[in-house]
Parts: structure tokens; C-alpha cells; sequence
């Protein structure tokens, strides 16, 4: 329900039983960057506003401009279920949609290094998100033209703040000698990964020994193989099998990341090529333990009796050249950090996509 929106139409207070939440009511905030953009997911207002009681009621104060706000809230419950304090409202001060204002335009160098400093990064790795589709291309001579563009502009972008700002750089798999040299000129420009899509491109897989010559040049370059799923149509998938985006998006992500893992430590391309590292983005990484357990248990069946390259145990293989990068909201993620460790994990946040976890993802 909505409690008040401030003056100049960009951010808005909620009260909302969404959960997880301090209490049955919490007070929450929606942002969008302009008066006719949609709202993002709403994001809860923490401690210092909420607390076990029920917050029912919400009040938005700053300057006319909107330039400063703050939160007070007010709970609806009994005296015995409430936070001890004078007047029972509790009340913060915080820039007002400090990611919503960039000094530049969205997407540019200024609006990243706004981010940073707003969310208190150190530095980053940035993402094409449009780019995600290039493996639907089908003329190769096309592909590598718009891989060269964005890999032009990432290398400008990243240039204007180069200690915090770094780049994945795309690669055109239609094309393996093609990629080679892509991979080599993006290099000796900045990038500091390679993106890929772990799903097949133009009927061959990650794993393919197609692409050996082209894995074994990223190994001497010694950049990692990052591979980044996208819920569209532009190449095979997972959720090819569903009918709505929201079902797709579930399978599409973890399941193409486990399938990549499987194929490149099974097919023999880590044996082959040890020095090579694979991160894995934007798939969660809950799923790790399982899926390991799941290899083992193969390994324990039949070992490389269908593998002749597999010459060490799945999660040796995972330890010594893979990196999973999980999400600010995955609650079980503790206990995956008690079975790895912090070693083998990455954050990201999605930023700046409205199913990300900045700023509550922290």
C-alpha cells in the first residue's frame, strides 16, 4: 500500500507484508530513474526503520527538490511486540535515490563510477546485457562486427576510471578463428574476461573440440572464460520448455551453468587445458554442493570408463579451475560457504536490472 511519493516522482514509500520482512508490515521503498519509467521491486527499508512490530503507517520528508529524504514509520502493533524507544517511531536520512540520479547517462563510465561510490564498491566487472543475444547472429562477418563494437566501447568506457571500472569482452563463437583473434585484440585493449553463452551457439557446445584451439589461446592469456545465460529465444536452452518467461527464467540460468560444468570437466577440456579458468555469473550458486555431489556420485559408479580425458575427481576439477558467482538473497548460502569456503565464490548484484539485489543484497 502505498504511504507517499515523494515530490519529484521518483521514489515512493510502501507498507507491504512481502516476504522476507522484519514483521507481518514493513516499510519498503520502490525507485525508477524517471517519472514515466516503471517502478522497481520494492526494497525493504531495514532496521532502522522497521522492526518487529507491524509498520502501518509511513511518512516521506526532504526539500522541495527531493534531494535529501528520509523514512519515519509507525507501528500498528501491541506495546509487547514492539522495539523499545521514546516515541515508538523510528526514522532515517538517506540520499535520496542515489542510484537513480547518474551524472551521466545510464550505462556510461560517470553512471557506474556513481554506482561505486553510492554502494560502496571497489570495482567492478561490467556486462553487455543487449550483447547476451550475438549468438543468435547468423552471419559470422556480422557477429564479429558487433562483438568489435562493444568490445570498442567497453574498452572506452573502462578507460575513463581503469582501477575500478573492467570489462568482459565478447567473443564470436560463429567464427573460432575469428574469436581467436577478437580474444587477442580485446586483450591487448583492457578485457579482463571473455563472455560467453554456456548454451550450444550454432550447434556446438562450450565443450566442443571446436572450440579447443580457441580455449587453449584464453589459456595463454591467462583471462577466465565467464559464461552469462539470457532468458531469450537467441539460442537453445532450458527453458526452451516452458511457456512463460518467469518458468523459462527459473530453468535457464543454473541449468545451462551446471551443463557447461559438466561438459567441460567430462569432455576433458580442464584436463586438457589445466591453466583455464571458467566463471560461471548470474546462475545463483546454491546449487554448487548438489551438483557436485551429483558428479561424484557418477565418478564413484563408473569413473572415466565413458571419460578417458577425466583423470581427477569432479570437485578437484571444480576447486582448481572453476568460480561460481552467487546472489546477496540466497539464504543457504552459508551453508555452502561451510562446504567451500569463500575460495571458489564471486557477488554479483545484476545491477542495474530490476530482479537484481542492490542495495538490499549487501
Amino acid at each position: 500500500r502505498t504511504q507517499g511519493l515523494r515530490c519529484d516522482g521518483l521514489e515512493d514509500l510502501l507498507s507491504s507484508n512481502r516476504r522476507p520482512g522484519f514483521s507481518a508490515q514493513d516499510v519498503y521503498v520502490s525507485t525508477r530513474a524517471r517519472t514515466n519509467d516503471p517502478w522497481w521491486a520494492p526494497v525493504n527499508l531495514g532496521g532502522a526503520v522497521n522492526s518487529t512490530g507491524s509498520e502501518t503507517r509511513a511518512s516521506l520528508s526532504g526539500d522541495a527538490s527531493g534531494s535529501t529524504s528520509g523514512a519515519t514509520a509507525t507501528s500498528g502493533s501491541p506495546p509487547e511486540h514492539r522495539r523499545p524507544a521514546a516515541d515508538d517511531r523510528r526514522a532515517t536520512t538517506r540520499p535520496a535515490c542515489p542510484l537513480r540520479q547518474p551524472p551521466g547517462r545510464p550505462g556510461s563510465a560517470e553512471d557506474w563510477v556513481h554506482f561505486l561510490d553510492a554502494a560502496k564498491v571497489e570495482r567492478t566487472v561490467l556486462f553487455t546485457s543487449e550483447g547476451l543475444s550475438v549468438g543468435f547472429i547468423q552471419s559470422p562477418r556480422y557477429a564479429l562486427s558487433v562483438c568489435r563494437a562493444y568490445n570498442d566501447w567497453g574498452a572506452d568506457c573502462c578507460s575513463k576510471d581503469p582501477k575500478r571500472l573492467r570489462w568482459s569482452a565478447i567473443l564470436p563463437m560463429q567464427d573460432v578463428d575469428e574469436a581467436i583473434n577478437e580474444a587477442h585484440r580485446a586483450a591487448n585493449n583492457g578485457a579482463i574476461s571473455f563472455y560467453v553463452r554456456p548454451n550450444p551457439v550454432h550447434g556446438r557446445a562450450i565443450f566442443s573440440e571446436d572450440y579447443l584451439p580457441l580455449w587453449r589461446e584464453v589459456e595463454k592469456l591467462g583471462k577466465p572464460i565467464s559464461t552469462h545465460e539470457s532468458a531469450s529465444a537467441s539460442v537453445p536452452s532450458f527453458g526452451d520448455r516452458m511457456d512463460t518467461h518467469v518458468s523459462g527464467h527459473i530453468l535457464s540460468h543454473p541449468f545451462e551453468a551446471m551443463a557447461a560444468m559438466t561438459g567441460l570437466i567430462w569432455y576433458g577440456v580442464i584436463e586438457k587445458l589445466p591453466k583455464l579458468r571458467i566463471v560461471h555469473v548470474e546462475a545463483d550458486g546454491g546449487w554448487v554442493p548438489y551438483w557436485l555431489q551429483r558428479m561424484e556420485q557418477h565418478w564413484n559408479f563408473s569413473g572415466n570408463a565413458e571419460h578417458e580425458y577425466v583423470k581427477r575427481r569432479p570437485t578437484e576439477y571444480f576447486k582448481s579451475n572453476f568460480f561460481v558467482a552467487f546472489r546477496g538473497d540466497e539464504p543457504i548460502f552459508k551453508f555452502v560457504f561451510f562446504f567451500f569456503f569463500f575460495f571458489f565464490f564471486l557477488w554479483d548484484t545484476d545491477y542495474p536490472h530490476p530482479d537484481g539485489t542492490f542495495p538490499w543484497g549487501l
